[in-house]
């Protein structure tokens, strides 16, 4: 993956890449499958249930962003600062590099909006804001 630190400092404090990166130190190759194959479980259900129409507020929907969040979370620390930047980083995709679009799987439009219409749901019957 990049290791462009000016890349990321569009979307991060340098407080917060500190924190990323501590939190990164023994994050092993083993553990970026495990994530990996997580993210493809999370994103592949999504589509499932896009493609049936599933409610983003149903049962199915919630179970899956709080999977979602929790590996968000994982990533974060918890930061809502930290989740913010990395929203921001996903929200400008069409600038990152070609090594970076290949590393991160796209969603399909009608997965892509299930999924931001699932998170939005969740969080805001945790009563967090986005």
């Amino acid at each position: 993956m990049e290791k462009n630190n000016d890349f990321m400092k569009k979307y991060y404090t340098e407080e917060q890449l500190t924190a990323i990166a501590e939190r990164g130190k023994n994050f092993t190759a083993a553990d970026q499958v495990k994530v990996s194959a997580e993210w493809d479980d999370i994103y592949r259900t999504a589509k499932k249930l896009a493609d049936k129409g599933a409610d983003p507020a149903g049962k199915e929907a919630r179970a899956l962003a709080k999977r979602a969040q929790d590996m968000i979370d994982a990533f974060t620390g918890g930061d809502k600062g930290v989740e913010s930047g990395l929203n921001k980083f996903y929200a400008d995709r069409r600038n990152w590099s070609a090594q970076m679009q290949n590393f991160v799987p796209k969603l399909d439009d009608k997965t892509q909006k299930f999924y931001e219409a699932m998170m939005k749901m969740y969080k805001e019957k945790k009563g967090e804001k986005e």
